[in-house]
């Protein structure tokens, strides 16, 4: 269990941090999941409440342990530039996941979610559009013959 507070005071490598304690635990977990639907009667896809609020937690627990514990090792390592690539990737994995929660709990799909992000995007950019001149696309009917 050592390495629960080394990763989360930041002492350890983060080869270690990302590819065994995120990919392989993570791999491990949704693999435990595809053998439990396959060979069990479980009904993972609706869990009774109590079970919910299991997985939510442990899941959370662990997301947040692995979000902090990247942050704080990401500069364990030989080059600087591994280091800058977790944190964005951390940011971004962030972001996401607060994407999904915001959208009441439900899970989106990359298209949509790409869309949402698009049309954000453009509403945080409309004044400054407006203001120089700025159109995407074209504000007219386009006629026929």
């Amino acid at each position: 269990m050592g390495w629960i507070l080394r990763g989360w005071d930041g002492e350890e490598e983060l080869w270690k941090v990302f590819w065994i304690y995120g990919a392989f635990f993570i791999f491990l977990a949704k693999g435990t999941v595809i053998v439990l639907r396959l060979f069990t009667e479980i009904d993972l896809d609706n869990p009774s409440i109590n079970e919910f609020r299991f997985l939510v937690g442990v899941e959370g627990l662990y997301c947040i342990w692995l979000v902090v514990s990247l942050w704080r090792c990401s500069f364990n390592n030989e080059w600087t530039i591994w280091a800058y690539c977790t944190r964005i990737m951390v940011v971004a994995y962030v972001v996401l996941y607060a994407v999904f929660v915001s959208y009441e709990g439900k899970m989106l799909e990359p298209k949509e979610i790409i869309l949402r992000s698009y049309a954000f995007a453009l509403e945080q950019a409309e004044p400054l559009m407006k203001k120089y001149g700025i159109k995407i696309g074209s504000d007219e009917k386009q006629g026929g013959a």
